[in-house]
């Protein structure tokens, strides 16, 4: 004998069919992906006991999601400092399973990790919503495509919605990877390399060298000028970088500095190397590949289990070099700056 209940659920369901059987075409398939597409409670600030799950979920893909990964190591998934420091904001479907998770910086830097498009822009919503405003955005391209729809047109609800956010720049970029394992087949100088370039660690009576280097890179990479925004902040971001033992440097014999590097990343998972720059009267000799390639050498012997770095689709001589040295592509990654 059926139930009453059971004969309510499929009358329910027999009359939700022939509703969408008599839509036209385009209403049906609108109606077809609502019924479908996921639904997303309200983003929140993840708390201590999320730890494990956020680890997990970014853990998925380490090389696409090192800098999270190693922050939230490092630094734990709440700062004693509060949002004013740095925050990790998840997404989660309405059955409460975790679909986007996004680590947002001084309430100016965030990278964010969706698989799924629509978790990925209601956390842009959420975050324009929160009057965040934004300096940078970087990830892998689908999340950071659809975070940046979510944010830009988050007031696009609005029965007389204002012109979307406008980007000052969108960089394409490739995420590379080289892991320990396969270093072990590939780990003898490259051809064409210069020899005996060896960087070490700068030290902080190096710091004008290393500021003036890290400007014309920032220059180079971005179209935008520190020294026109706040040269203050660059300069203390450079001596945090020095101080912390993340800024390798190459000096020549009349102390010119050739080349410098930096890690933004460090941890258990590998280590991810930053601001490359070498001096443009240096470039095309092989210092670059060698620098980079005893670099690589120092992290391994150091015990990384892999290093990653990303560099702009349109840099073609950087991708040689990070080619020559073993790296390899990892994924389309993006940078927008806001």
């Amino acid at each position: 004998m059926i139930s009453s209940n059971k004969c309510v659920e499929k009358t329910d369901c027999l009359w939700r069919s022939v509703f969408l059987l008599l839509l036209p075409a385009q209403d049906l398939l609108m109606a077809i992906q609502h019924i479908t597409a996921p639904q997303y409670a309200p983003p929140e600030v993840l708390t201590e006991d999320s730890t494990a799950e956020a680890m997990a979920f970014l853990s998925v893909d380490i090389p696409l999601n090192l800098f999270q990964l190693s922050w939230l190591e490092n630094y734990g998934i709440d700062s004693p400092r509060k949002a004013d420091a740095f925050v990790f904001l998840g997404v989660r479907t309405t059955r409460g399973r975790l679909a986007g998770v996004a680590l947002l910086v001084g309430r100016s830097l965030l990278l964010v990790h969706s698989p799924e498009a629509g978790a990925a822009e209601a956390l842009g919503r959420w975050v324009r919503g929160q009057e965040v405003h934004l300096d940078h955005l970087v990830s892998d391209t689908p999340s950071v495509d659809a975070f940046w729809r979510g944010y830009a047109h988050a007031d696009a609800h609005l029965e007389d919605p204002p012109a979307p956010l406008q980007a000052q720049t969108h960089r394409a970029q490739m995420l590379y990877t080289l892991e320990r394992h396969r270093w072990n087949y590939c780990n003898t100088l490259p051809e064409r390399a210069a020899a005996g370039v060896h960087p070490r660690l700068a030290r902080l009576d190096e710091i004008d060298a290393v500021f003036l280097a890290s400007v014309r890179m920032h220059r180079e990479e971005t179209n935008i000028d520190p020294l026109e925004d706040d040269p203050d902040a660059f300069r203390r971001h450079v001596a945090h970088r020095i101080s912390n033992g993340r800024c390798y440097v190459h000096f020549d014999a009349h102390r010119r500095l050739l080349f410098k590097a930096e890690l933004s990343a460090h941890s258990r998972f590998g280590a991810q190397v930053s601001g490359v720059y070498t001096d443009p009267i240096c470039r095309q000799k092989g210092i670059a590949t060698a620098a980079l390639f005893d670099i690589c050498k120092q992290l391994f012997e150091g015990g990384a289990r892999r290093v990653t770095l990303y560099v702009n689709d349109d840099n073609e001589a950087a991708h040689r070099v990070y080619r020559k040295v073993g790296f390899v592509p990892h994924a389309p990654y993006q940078t927008i700056f806001v």
